[in-house]
């Protein structure tokens, strides 16, 4: 039963989190381009290499695929925040803040100094460095939702 709650708490928390990232992504996208598609674009260059960050317009082949990479990074942070901090033991949502920033910063560690770069979700390849806190934090932010709604639903 603790196996069925971990996968399914995950798969909520993670789901919401995944969207909500999607529209910071989009947004920062709009701020430095002035077009939406290129900041989820870019995240599939860990498919199709770093042409996928010079595409600006929507499509099956970059966002889609941008889209859903960025959807299974959100599920396995916000797993791994599941895994630290269940809902059942995280009921006060202002408890989900500083764990949300703490998951968000190991995830920047882990996306640009562990990983090999084609794996990292592509910022580099789009947004100025002194962008990173502010993605990061949209990170955050959308873990924070998503354990908000976890806990919302038990």
């Amino acid at each position: 039963m603790a196996k069925k709650s971990f996968l399914h708490q995950t798969i909520v928390a993670g789901t919401v989190s995944g969207l909500l990232m999607d529209m910071v992504i989009v947004q920062a996208s709009r701020m430095q381009t002035g077009r939406s598609a290129p900041g989820l674009n870019a995240v599939s260059h860990i498919l199709w290499g770093r042409r996928a960050a010079r595409q600006n317009n929507w499509s099956v082949r970059y966002t889609v695929s941008g889209i859903l990479l960025n959807q299974l990074a959100c599920l396995f942070w916000s797993g791994c925040m599941e895994a630290l901090w269940p809902a059942r033991r995280m009921r006060q949502s202002r408890q989900g803040v500083p764990r949300a920033i703490f998951i968000a910063l190991i995830a920047y560690i882990v996306d640009y100094h562990v990983i090999p770069k084609r794996c990292t979700p592509g910022f580099e390849l789009l947004f100025p460095r002194n962008w990173y806190p502010s993605l990061y934090a949209g990170l955050a932010a959308s873990l924070w939702a998503g354990a908000c709604s976890r806990e919302f639903r038990d």
